[in-house]
């Protein structure tokens, strides 16, 4: 599969999209990896941290820039005739795949990374030191800080997302992914869910669109960001 230059959200769900098809008809997928060294990966962290001292960035936020460094799972490269290695996780785009296509793993590690910040930022003064002794309810501290609820957030940006797939040109690799279907048979068991089948059945829960007319409605920008600024709570 040769990817486009596109961006990596672009590759990220390419990739998910075929491995959720691998998975749901016990199809092998072979992948090789090939690390590219960028210019951010040669930035000397320590002159990093210098420049954030220099600007007066406090400690605490220092402290969580640097929890962000997360550990590597290497996938070693060999060439020639020799075999290259098999791997049960790879890191691609800062997000972590598994050769069972699973997302568990990935939300325990981004949970691990939020906690870490979090510990990081605990000792800022502008953070707002509540317990549950308090009996504040999260709705009342989201309001005083002006953040909308997590889940919401993230309906809304999956959302987005799919009118971003509507509105692809015919032949864009993610639309492509998006739309096969593949005719194998399934091993039997109950299948997974997929993300084609989640998305319209979000849609019409949360816009009222009727899957039949989904990619039509997503596919015009201007209608589908007011139903998203409309999405209810």
């Amino acid at each position: 599969m040769r990817v486009s230059p596109r961006g990596s959200i672009d590759q990220l769900f390419n990739l998910a999209g075929v491995l959720e098809g691998s998975w749901e008809f016990a199809q092998p997928v072979h992948m090789c990896f090939v690390d590219v060294e960028k210019a951010y990966d040669q930035v000397p962290r320590s002159i990093l941290w210098g420049v954030l001292q220099e600007y007066r960035v406090e400690g605490p936020l220092i402290r969580a820039v640097q929890s962000l460094a997360w550990k590597k799972v290497e996938c070693l490269l060999r060439v020639g005739e020799e075999v290259l290695p098999q791997v049960e996780e790879f890191k691609y785009f800062g997000i972590l795949f598994t050769s069972e296509s699973r997302m568990e793993r990935e939300i325990d590690r981004r949970i691990g990374v939020a906690s870490a910040v979090m510990r990081a930022l605990n000792q800022s003064s502008w953070v707002t030191r509540l317990s549950l002794r308090d009996r504040v309810r999260s709705s009342d501290i989201r309001e005083e800080l002006g953040v909308e609820p997590l889940l919401l957030h993230i309906e809304r940006s999956q959302l987005g997302w799919l009118g971003h797939l509507a509105r692809m040109s015919s032949g864009r690799l993610p639309l492509e992914v998006f739309q096969i279907c593949p005719t194998r048979r399934r091993p039997r068991g109950r299948p997974r869910t997929r993300w084609r089948d989640y998305i319209p059945r979000l849609a019409w829960e949360r816009l009222g669109v009727p899957p039949e007319e989904l990619m039509e409605v997503a596919g015009e920008r201007p209608v589908w960001a007011s139903l998203l600024k409309l999405l209810p709570l």
